[in-house]
């Protein structure tokens, strides 16, 4: 099975120039993003894939994919826990 993340239903979010402001209809708590934060987030709401995504980001900033991996799990991981994303199984497509 491939893991897909996506963004909770219950998570409205708005631009705040390059970052984003994210509001949990929840728990009513504001989450702010930095730019990196706001650039996973955004592709995370385009539907790219995590791998894609960090390969992107590490191009961007000309860093090493290992520590653009660590750093796009961690904000993952964090925003899972906060319920902020939702994680989305899908079966093998064939």
């Amino acid at each position: 099975m491939a893991l897909k993340v996506i963004i909770s239903k219950n998570v409205l979010w708005r631009d705040a120039g390059s970052e984003l402001v994210l509001f949990d209809d929840r728990t009513a708590r504001y989450y702010a993003l930095n730019e990196i934060g706001s650039q996973v987030w955004r592709g995370i709401a385009a539907g790219s894939d995590l791998g894609d995504l960090t390969a992107a980001l590490a191009g961007v900033y000309q860093a090493p994919h290992d520590v653009i991996a660590q750093d796009v799990n961690a904000f993952v991981t964090n925003a899972l826990a906060l319920n902020l994303l939702t994680e989305q199984h899908k079966g093998l497509e064939g």
